[in-house]
Order: structure tokens, then C-alpha cells, then sequence
């Protein structure tokens, strides 16, 4: 069996202030910690021109920032 996790990249409007910098930060760590706890694979959601619904406009540049942090998991 294996686990994956999908990240829309939803802002918490009452938590994050810097909705654009707060969820890439989150997003970032929560995908770290998923390739640590052994997770096979990460999925980014894209979204443009957002504030609310998702707001990482390309996830193909946010994959290669990431796959040079994680070690085992796969991105897409």
C-alpha cells in the first residue's frame, strides 16, 4: 500500500497575515515532514491569481525548490 498527500495551498486568513509567504513556508515543512514520516508521494495544487481558494501559482518551479530538500518522497 502506499500514502500520498495532496496540498492545495489553502491560506489560514485568520492565522497566516502573509497569506503568500505564511502558506509557502507551511506547505514547505508540512511536505517535509511527510517524506520524513515515509509518505511515497506529494501532490501541489495550482492555483493563479488567488488569495482564498490556493495560491501557488506554479507548481512545477515549487517541485524542483522541493525535490532538492526531500530525499525519498515523489513529487507532483
Amino acid at each position: 500500500m502506499k500514502f500520498g498527500v495532496l496540498f492545495t495551498s489553502h491560506p489560514h486568513i485568520d492565522l497566516e497575515p502573509y497569506p503568500h509567504r505564511d502558506v509557502h513556508a507551511r506547505t514547505t515543512a508540512e511536505i517535509l515532514e511527510a517524506d520524513r514520516l515515509g509518505y511515497d508521494t506529494a501532490w501541489i495544487a495550482e492555483h493563479h491569481f488567488s488569495n482564498s481558494y490556493g495560491i501557488l501559482p506554479d507548481p512545477f518551479t515549487y517541485i524542483g525548490y522541493l525535490a532538492a530538500q526531500t530525499e525519498h518522497i515523489k513529487l507532483g
